[in-house]
């Protein structure tokens, strides 16, 4: 059996109904323009990056599983080299598209347990209608690592994937990002981020800067639920890039030391730090300190946030539309996930997040749905967060 399959430098190759596995470096190493559909790469290995694929092409995967595979440095020339173990499902330095595929039960002993991304170039690679699960990286990014670059993520969960688990590895500034670790470009939309954990800091996600890159991030229609970071900030979100924008989003039941559902720090590159927030909920999280929110916060309306202790709003004031939770008893969301393709939290009658934002305030920068697909509004006016009531009875 060959170690590794090679895509020469200047070819295109489509596979079809196949499996591969067993391969000791790397399943493939692709060049060139890679397409799988309807086919596996599981349970193969690399001392370097993309224990299943590793590609500087253009990769493409339609209805592709990518499980089990590893990314290890441990115990080879390459030990404690940040530039080798990352990507233990895929390492990416190309144009990725990812379509109806499954990601999970990767390794990688440095970052990106599942996706691995680091080269910039002008097409930005998206992932879509996919689930990222279970992965593992011993750094940062159990599920994905965004080292350079875009990336776009559209009705995809990412979930239950961890970083730590590392025994024997002498690792640097450990502990970033959960499910997805970002110092390029973010974009999540219709999506849910879930269940990750990290003994540092961004359960969910983390996103900062480095030399080159701002750390962006766009969350819209989406959640971020059940993520913990147990030894330090941002349960939900850890945000220390350039410029963030959350619409329509629902961030619930996250936990940490330090702003249980988004905190807002300082970088490393001393550069400003801007977070705008509108039209979501940041509701249940919980922490020793700010349990919903930390940090400095820009807010654009529209808002229901259940304890704003330790939150500073820029400018001085909060928007007068926001909603402080913590003076209803009941705020009505079901705190249980629930719908497909990507899973939110349900609004119960009688929430006062139904009915809030008028529609010149709901149908901002083309939304005209909320995570489901569901019609904004149902009723007179839209609702906060991304699940739009629906009345069986007809009545709001």
């Amino acid at each position: 059996m060959p170690k590794k399959i090679h895509i020469l430098l200047g070819t295109s190759v489509t596979i079809s109904g196949l499996t591969f596995t067993g391969l000791n470096d790397s399943g493939f190493k692709s060049q060139a323009n890679l397409t799988l559909i309807d086919s596996v790469v599981s349970n193969n290995s690399t001392p370097g990056d993309g224990g299943g694929i590793e590609s500087s092409g253009t990769l493409v995967l339609i209805n592709t599983t990518i499980s089990g595979n590893r990314a290890d440095s441990k115990g080879t020339a390459f030990d404690h080299n940040k530039d080798f173990g990352n990507g233990g499902g895929i390492a990416n330095e190309g144009v990725l598209r990812v379509i109806n595929s499954r990601i999970f039960g990767n390794y990688a002993s440095t970052d990106g347990g599942g996706v691995y991304n680091y080269y910039k170039v002008p097409t930005v690679s998206t992932i879509s209608n996919s689930t990222i699960f279970n992965n593992t990286a011993c750094r940062g990014g159990g599920g994905i690592f965004i080292r350079k670059g875009d990336l776009a993520l559209d009705k995809t969960t990412v979930s239950n994937n961890k970083v730590g688990n590392c025994t024997g590895y002498t690792v640097v500034h450990p502990g970033l990002g959960g499910g997805i670790k970002n110092f390029g470009t973010l974009m999540l939309a219709n999506s849910t981020v879930s269940g990750n954990t990290t003994p540092a800091d961004g359960g969910g996600i983390y996103s900062g800067v480095n030399a080159t890159d701002a750390g962006m991030l766009t969350l819209t229609n989406s959640t971020v639920s059940g993520n913990t970071s147990s030894g330090g900030n941002g349960g939900g979100i850890e945000y220390e890039g350039s410029q963030a924008t959350i619409t329509f989003c629902t961030i619930y039941g996250n936990a940490a030391l330090n702003g249980g559902g988004i905190s807002i720090g300082n970088n490393a590159a001393n550069k400003p730090v801007h977070v705008t927030l509108r039209n979501s909920i940041v509701a249940a999280n919980h922490a020793t300190t700010a349990p919903d929110i930390l940090g400095i916060l820009t807010s654009d309306g529209y808002n229901l946030i259940q304890d704003p202790t330790g939150t500073s709003f820029v400018p001085n004031n909060q928007q007068a539309t926001d909603i402080i939770g913590i003076q209803f008893s009941d705020l009505r969301i079901d705190p249980k996930l629930s719908w497909k393709p990507t899973q939110t939290q349900a609004l119960l009658k009688g929430s006062p997040s139904i009915d809030v934002i008028p529609v010149d305030a709901c149908h901002i920068d083309g939304i005209t749905s909320d995570q489901r697909g569901v019609k904004r509004p149902q009723g007179t006016k839209c609702d906060i967060g991304a699940y739009e009531y629906v009345a069986s009875s007809g009545s709001r």
